[in-house]
């Protein structure tokens, strides 16, 4: 239902096109110029560091972070800007239309992919709320164990129905996560979230993967404020908790669990190096390469937007994994503390 909804060819909310920003239904990072401005800096001193020129962004909306990144490093890093290629994957047309509007000043530097499989890089794969708009498995714990909770289409109209597990690999994730929630409690479980940090680990031979997106570690999912999950609908700056109504109009989210990418990243050779929330990694950058970096008094402000605790500073959350020698994450570790 959930990737009907959002990703149906002609009828799902992410083909009819973009409603983002402050005039449509949600803004993200993306949408706040001076956070692919900060995050050059980062990147720029990790790339030269290592030796590395790749950097891989997993659904790129718009286009706007790639943008932002780039016009930093042809200003202040211009030989770097040489010789970095930039790759991004969408799997939206009217997304990959927008981004060739975007990316025209840098076209040159930009390489579309289609599948990470089939790709390897050295360098930096990240990704801005990419997996918090992934269609995810409904749970619910019972006195009879775990049931599913499906979408079902009775007397024209969606409705709710619970049934045995479809997959054996959701019961690996809630065993594998040790999620045991009181009864009548709700988890959403990701699976597509775990192939694709799949992917990523064939793809990265050696660097870093930066996650950006909502969510918590597993113990907050099991709060009694998240009773019954947390997939919310998005329509003009609102929330629904009724995700059923109008499908394919509303953007549908659920929140990450970070303490499976940390497993399950761990099974596939990632070390865990930072995680805390947007703030905390934004003043670590700033307080590093501030010197390098020049703010309009406009950008101040939207500054505050990127770091404020009850906005997206507190709640977006920033996860860094490894895929480096011991003695080039320890550089990284310098680099960053």
């Amino acid at each position: 239902f959930i990737e009907l909804s959002l990703y149906h060819p002609k009828y799902g909310y992410y083909a009819k096109g973009p409603r983002l920003g402050k005039e449509g239904d949600f803004y993200t990072n993306a949408h706040i110029r001076i956070f692919g401005k900060i995050l050059a800096h980062f990147f720029a001193n990790f790339l030269r560091e290592n030796g590395f020129f790749q950097i891989l962004e997993i659904g790129a909306g718009e286009g706007f972070i790639a943008r932002d990144i780039l016009n930093e490093f042809s200003q202040i890093y211009p030989e770097l800007y040489k010789k970095t290629s930039y790759y991004l994957t969408e799997v939206s047309p009217n997304f990959k239309k927008i981004q060739r509007r975007t990316l025209s000043p840098h076209f040159s530097k930009i390489t579309w992919i289609d599948s990470l499989n089939q790709f390897q890089i050295n360098g930096i794969i990240f990704s801005n709320e990419l997996f918090d708009s992934l269609p995810v498995n409904l749970v619910e714990k019972t006195q009879t164990g775990w049931k599913e909770v499906f979408v079902d289409f009775k007397a024209d109209r969606f409705r709710l129905v619970r049934r045995t597990p479809s997959s054996p690999a959701i019961l690996t994730y809630l065993e594998k996560l040790n999620i045991s929630p009181p009864l009548h409690h709700k988890v959403e479980v990701n699976l597509k979230a775990i192939d694709i940090l799949q992917d990523i680990s064939s793809s990265l031979r050696e660097g870093i993967l930066i996650i950006f997106d909502y969510g918590f570690e597993t113990e907050v999912f099991l709060e009694p404020r998240f009773r019954e999950g947390t997939l919310l609908a998005y329509k003009n700056h609102q929330t629904f908790s009724n995700i059923l109504e109008s499908p394919g109009e509303r953007d549908i989210t659920s929140h990450v669990n970070f303490t499976a990418f940390k497993k399950y990243g761990e099974e596939l050779g990632f070390r865990n190096l930072f995680f805390s929330n947007q703030a905390e990694f934004l003043f670590r950058i700033l307080e590093n390469y501030g010197e390098k970096l020049s703010f309009q008094p406009t950008e101040s402000l939207s500054l505050k937007s990127l770091i404020q605790p009850e906005g997206l500073g507190g709640t977006m959350k920033v996860l860094i994994q490894s895929k480096l020698p011991l003695t080039k994450e320890q550089a990284l570790a310098k680099l960053f503390n």
